[in-house]
């Protein structure tokens, strides 16, 4: 018969060859270095992979999930993901998503790595910075001062800081809300004309832009 009379071997991946025939010598051949060099690029380029979250320049905290999409003519075997130098997890099939822990990292700025691998062996990596911040407020009541007798109405103050920004400062009397504000100095108003009489105990919640609450001392005053 006129069957296949020639062929190269490539190899694809360790341990693994792909045989591709060349055409019968009485038709065109094709050229055994061309389909070398066609079938190399083929198997030796690198996957694609991108983040997909957490959005870069995020702040973040507690566990968050981290994800990216990765891609490769020759199919993904997994895709790693480290923070900094310290694998996180890895994902072996789509969609690519580890849980990430960030209370044992370092709060401040950090690189995440997505590496992706290809069935060949090839790799591609791609970064994005994040800002892991576990740090809660300080939060303290200034005004009115433990003991203080409350007649009608006064003005509780209180002081609060984080190390990136403390979005708003609540104020409460046991569970009631009594107020919130945004911007320093924290303080509300508080009227006591039908808050029932006697003692109450105050206290002023802090957020900071990265979700994270403190509670401050409380403090007790009697409303007469």
């Amino acid at each position: 018969g006129r069957g296949w009379v020639a062929g190269v071997s490539i190899a694809v991946s360790p341990g693994e060859r792909v045989y591709v025939p060349l055409r019968h010598p009485e038709s065109e051949n094709l050229d055994p270095d061309r389909v070398t060099r066609w079938l190399r690029a083929l198997v030796e380029t690198a996957p694609a992979v991108a983040f997909s979250a957490p959005a870069h320049a995020a702040l973040i905290r507690g566990t968050v999930q981290v994800s990216a999409t990765a891609s490769d003519s020759q199919g993904i075997s997994r895709v790693e993901f480290f923070d900094g130098e310290t694998l996180i997890d890895t994902a072996t099939s789509a969609p690519y998503t580890v849980s990430w822990d960030t209370t044992g990292s370092p709060n401040g700025g950090r690189t995440l790595w997505a590496r992706a691998y290809d069935l060949a062996g090839n790799v591609q990596e791609a970064w994005r910075s994040v800002n892991v911040d576990n740090a809660a407020p300080s939060v303290a009541i200034t005004a009115p001062a433990g003991g203080a007798k409350i007649f009608l109405s006064t003005t509780i103050k209180a002081t609060a800081s984080d190390n990136n920004a403390v979005t708003q400062v609540v104020f409460y009397y046991g569970n009631t809300v009594i107020g919130t504000d945004t911007t320093p100095p924290y303080s509300v108003g508080w009227g006591t004309l039908f808050v029932p009489r006697g003692q109450h105990t105050l206290t002023a919640k802090a957020y900071d832009s990265a979700g994270n609450v403190t509670t401050s001392a409380g403090v007790v005053v009697t409303v007469q």
